[in-house]
């Protein structure tokens, strides 16, 4: 083994990481805390851990595609043309010609994620009803769930599908034709086709467990990776799509019109990433027939072409991609670009790559597709953030202390995507700056072969969810909030200058401190990474740094590179030679760039045009020496940019260290004074100025020397230019008619006069305008301090509010179902009450009517239309006149009352007035109110037909109460019409004896009764009318002492005792006990019994009958 490959193994291993490591890995991100520890697996769980007792290795931090790394040592590459890697699911398999026979594996042909939130298990239901139950894929179900609620999905899912439902076990193997669901506040993740859960950590932000689930599947499964986005509210998920999509994935999204709550698939759409928007039914049928397809299955691949037709196939589709975008995606590595032409070929539903071209022959929008699966364009603001913190801490940070103020620092962005990596450095530079306080030119050249990435990075904008990746301080500092998302602030956006450039085949940048380009050179071919690094070689100055993905490193150049961060990626440059920049050479990709011509053909055309304009060039500079006076040409700031002739005697010898170029800081003392004023004159005159005979001491003599200065302002674009002309003076006979000799007293002293004028006046308007922008920066400063803080707030809140009302969501949608059936309960208790007997009325606390059966119709004239109105307001068919009465009494006491009556016909009724089960009250301590009414006809027949037989029994016997008169004259005296008539109808009931009924409303005319008839007793109320039983007993005793009395009355007999004298007592019957056998009996006791006033005291004070 050679040493290369022995420090190659080292590397790896001591990079490997434990399948705990990478749980917390993945914790650490999403900013979670794994608190689960892991348990020993079943036996039907995987098992990780080899005989001895060893942790697999597993892919790298940040490995998109692990088998996509470039190489770290000098090895072959990891997939070379022809050669198939991964390309389906774990199998061992024979190849025959271009079909691949497989074994049967364990593992699912796909790892569906599917993310879903409020109003999401309407969809999981209708995309389970139509999802086949052995597509051989596993679905990994993750929703917002409420920690203080268990969830009865499980439950609800299981009745849609014949896959089994289960919730996830930490350290569960994910099996084909299975469906996981996410338990209450856990988060889960895919290590190795096994899932694991960490518990979710509320630090005041929204948690967002489907991006970091997405994001771990992503890594896990990479291009046998599916997210589906279902109804919900926010973004999660949308992160997490962007992480599948970037590993090969594909991407389903409910489309907005089928889903309750759209906020998760709209942001999902909108991020460009989705393959189809359908409903979850449409959904469901399109995957099923996706994953029968050969290709994605893993039993076919493009590459496995034995085939030359086939082989032709796939250089005409690389024709076709380098027509469309001007790339030449032979160049990227096979299996790569093997796996996005098979996934596409899945979705157009084709297996024959003959089949496939001619859908790209025909299909303007499947190549652009196609071109943009092979360009990925999927970034992050602060991706792998702690590399970015090294970065800014160990080579911007010293880049800038190190740099002199009027250094420009470049920097390039190789494959910047859509802006995210170029601004991210724009701001790390920008935030070391002020730190530092200093303030340098920069410029970060962030170029990317896609156009239309460069295009949507010009405009700066960006979606709502680089919230979630750019902290809160940077969001206010750097980004401007507009509709739909944030745009970077002008003074960021200045110090980027996007292009389209292709860094395999396009010139590179010079005089780089800094290139980064990370997460691009993983998808190219090796001999192309060289090319790359080579480019980059030459691109940077001596020690520059650059810096690579975490799946990226500097191959076979390491000799030219110095490691400064094996972990993070940064190399710095460590020699100064020039590397060769080898022409790439890729199968079908021999012919040159279409439109382009290599760079050396370019050069030579360059030359073979300029040689005819150069061949004097020599001669054209020597004439100028010799016969041109010494000549200086300066810029707008007054530096020399072209000396001609020998103007060193006129210009002081340049220290040691740095050297300005700037005139007044180089010509001689004597002759600055008169160039300063030439020059402001020379522009604010608009002619030339000529000054001679100035003074001056050149090698220690004096020289009087002639001075002209001309202003050329700036045209088409140019900037604008001085000509500084210095000769020595001489005599002669014609004088210049503008040369005057220069006078240093006068000039000196009107010079000086100008500059004071200036400067006052210059002094005064900076002082009024730095007076104005100190008030107006104290004010902005003070509103952007409250409206931070008010931002933050809100913000805190809001996310928290989102989640809630998620979880809320969540736990309505599987209330729904139970409330679905307690609907058919309730539909099974009113078909109960239609087929009643019994007449119900329900009444709430204001005796309005909210319910009643049919029944009680028969006795309340109702109709629908009365419900909600009050009870009184509707007449009945009771002779009841104390009904409101006893409801309203039930109502404040809380108490039952039972009364039997008769309706108007005479029928025989049982009310039952019930305080209605609840434990609200009004504000008055009411409660609503049920009234039953029972017919009790039916009940009375029998009970008097067994009456009857049983009075004949005990008449045939001797009689059980003695004998009675055979007829019987009762005196009812009572000031009610309606309760006279219930009395009468008692004793007209009463078969047994012969009653004669004499009726009376007051006591005059009771005595008047009672005097004309021979009345052998009497039943009265207690109030009649003015009077009460009490004055009319004593009336009767003075007329027939022993006549027995019966005292009806609605009191009860412990108030009665309290109103009644002790000289008169008298039975007693309550009312709401009223009944003909109650009557019956009372009749026969009191006949039989009272003889004198001294039985009837007897009577009154034994218990009641």
């Amino acid at each position: 083994m050679t040493e290369e490959h022995e420090a190659a193994e080292r590397s790896e291993t001591e990079e490997s990481l434990t399948t705990q490591e990478r749980i917390n890995q993945q914790a650490d991100e999403n900013d979670s805390q794994v608190i689960v520890n892991q348990k020993e697996n079943n036996s039907s769980s995987k098992q990780h851990d080899s005989p001895d007792g060893a942790v697999p290795a597993v892919p790298k931090e940040g490995s998109v595609e692990a088998e996509d790394s470039v190489e770290t040592t000098n090895q072959s590459p990891v997939a070379e043309e022809g050669e198939i890697e991964d390309s389906g699911p774990p199998k061992t398999s024979e190849t025959i010609g271009t079909e691949v026979v497989s074994e049967v594996s364990t593992s699912p042909v796909l790892y569906v994620g599917i993310g879903a939130s409020a109003g999401g298990l309407e969809a999981l239901r209708d995309f389970f009803d139509h999802m086949s139950a052995d597509s051989d894929a596993a679905f990994i179900v993750v929703q917002h769930l409420s920690p203080d609620f268990d969830s009865l999905m499980e439950e609800l899912l299981s009745r849609n599908t014949s896959m089994s439902v289960e919730n996830v076990v930490h350290g569960v193997e994910v099996i084909p034709n299975a469906i996981y669901l996410i338990p209450p506040k856990k988060n889960i993740t895919l290590v190795d086709g096994c899932l694991y859960l960490t518990e979710q950590v509320r630090n005041g932000g929204a948690n967002l467990p489907i991006d970091h689930f997405f994001r771990s599947l992503a890594k896990d499964a990479k291009h046998r990776a599916a997210g589906i986005i279902l109804s919900g509210t926010g973004s999660d998920g949308s992160r997490g799509i962007k992480a599948i999509k970037e590993a090969g994935g594909l991407i389903l999204v409910q489309d907005r019109e089928s889903a309750k709550f759209d906020g998760m698939p709209y942001n999902a759409a909108q991020t460009g990433t989705a393959d189809f928007v359908l409903s979850p039914e449409e959904l469901a049928v399109y995957l099923s027939t996706f994953l029968t397809n050969s290709m994605v299955r893993g039993v076919r691949s493009v590459l496995k072409a034995t085939d030359k037709n086939e082989e032709s196939v796939l250089t005409l589709i690389f024709d076709l991609l380098k027509q469309h975008c001007g790339i030449d995606f032979a160049q990227y590595k096979a299996t790569t670009v093997a796996r996005r032409i098979e996934r596409r070929m899945g979705i157009s539903q084709v297996t024959s790559q003959f089949d496939y071209l001619n859908i790209l022959q025909g299909s303007k929008t499947e190549v652009e597709t196609l071109s943009k699966e092979l360009l990925i364009n999927v970034t992050n603001f602060f991706r792998d953030e702690h590399a970015w913190e090294y970065l800014r801490e160990e080579v911007i940070d010293p880049l800038i202390a190190n740099s002199s103020l009027d250094t420009e620092l470049r920097f390039w962005v190789a494959g910047c995507s859509s802006g995210e990596e170029a601004y991210t450095l724009a701001i790390l530079i920008d935030e070391t700056m002020r730190q530092r306080n200093k303030n340098f030119r920069t410029k970060i050249f962030a170029t990317d072969a896609d156009s239309e990435a460069i295009a949507h990075a010009s405009t700066a904008r960006y979606r709502n969810e680089i919230a979630h990746d750019v902290s809160n301080d940077r969001l206010a500092r750097y980004f401007v909030k507009v509709g739909g998302g944030y745009e970077i602030r002008p003074d960021i956006r200045k110090m980027v200058v996007f292009a389209t450039h292709n860094m395999i085949n396009d010139p590179p940048f010079s005089n780089i401190d800094l290139i980064t380009c990370r997460n691009a050179l993983i998808y190219f071919q090796q001999s192309v990474q060289k090319v790359v690094m080579s480019s980059f070689h030459f691109s940077l100055k001596d020690n520059a740094k650059v810096f690579f993905g975490s799946s990226e490193s500097v191959g076979d150049l390491k000799t030219h590179y110095k490691v400064i961060h094996e972990r993070f990626r940064v190399y710095e440059k460590i020699t100064n030679t020039r590397l060769p920049i080898a022409s790439v050479n890729t199968a079908g990709s021999n012919k040159p760039k279409l439109g382009m011509r290599p760079v050396s053909n370019l050069l030579r055309s360059y030359r073979s045009h300029a040689a005819p304009t150069n061949r004097f060039e020599h001669v054209k500079d020597h004439l100028i020496n010799d016969f041109v006076p010494s000549c200086l040409i300066l810029n707008s700031d007054h530096h020399a940019m072209h000396i001609y002739g020998d103007a060193n005697k006129y210009l002081v010898r340049f220290p040691v260290g740095r050297v300005s170029t700037n005139i007044h800081e180089i010509i001689i003392s004597e002759l600055s004074v008169a160039l300063d004023t030439a020059l402001s004159r020379s522009k604010t005159e608009a002619k030339p100025v000529f000054y001679s005979n100035i003074l001056s001491t050149i090698n220690e003599e004096p020289v009087m020397v002639d001075m002209q200065v001309e202003y050329f302002p700036e045209k088409k674009g140019d900037e604008e230019y001085y000509s500084v002309v210095l000769s020595d003076s001489i005599s002669k006979k014609v004088e210049k008619q503008s040369s005057k000799t220069f006078d240093y007293g006068e000039e000196t002293q009107q010079r000086i006069r100008d500059l004071e004028n200036e400067l006052l006046h210059k002094q005064e308007h900076l002082q009024v305008a730095n007076e104005e922008l100190e008030t107006t920066n104290e004010e902005l400063q003070v509103a952007n301090e409250e409206l931070m803080s008010s931002n933050e707030e809100l913000q805190s809140t809001n996310e928290e509010l989102q989640s809630v009302n998620e979880e809320l969501y969540t736990v309505n949608c599987e209330h729904q179902e139970k409330i679905e059936e307690l609907m058919t309960m309730n539909d099974d208790m009113d078909n109960i009450l239609v087929a009643t007997s019994v007449g119900i009325i329900f009444l709430d606390d204001e005796m309005l009517i909210r319910k009643y059966t049919s029944v009680a119709a028969k006795y309340f004239n109702m109709l629908l239309s009365d419900i909600g109105r009050p009870l009184h307001h509707i007449s009945n068919e009771l002779e009841y006149s104390r009904l409101f009465e006893d409801i309203e009494t039930v109502s404040r006491t809380n108490r039952s009352v039972y009364r039997e009556v008769f309706t108007v016909k005479g029928a025989p009724i049982q009310i039952k007035m019930l305080p209605y089960a609840s434990s609200s009250t009004d504000a008055e301590g009411k409660t609503p109110v049920t009234l039953t009414i029972t017919d009790l006809s039916p009940r009375l027949d029998a009970y008097e037909d067994h009456r009857v037989k049983t009075t004949l029994a005990r008449h045939r016997f001797g009689g059980a109460h003695g004998t009675v008169p055979s007829k019987i004259r009762i005196l009812v005296v009572d000031d009610s019409d309606s309760d006279r008539r219930v009395i009468r109808r008692h004793l007209d009931q009463i078969i047994t004896l012969s009653i004669e009924i004499f009726e009376a409303s007051d006591v005059e005319s009771a005595l008047v009764s009672l005097r004309a008839n021979d009345i052998d007793l009497c039943l009265m109320d207690y109030r009649i009318g003015v009077d009460t039983a009490d004055d009319l007993a004593k009336k009767i005793s003075e007329y027939n002492g022993g006549l027995p009395m019966i005292l009806m009355s609605g009191f009860s007999r412990k108030e009665l005792e309290d109103k009644i004298p002790d000289k008169i007592l008298m039975y007693f019957i309550n009312k709401a006990d009223l009944s003909p056998l109650l009557l019956e009996l009372s009749i026969r006791h009191a006949i039989n019994s009272s003889s004198s006033m001294s039985r009837f005291k007897e009577a009154i004070a034994a218990p009641s009958t």
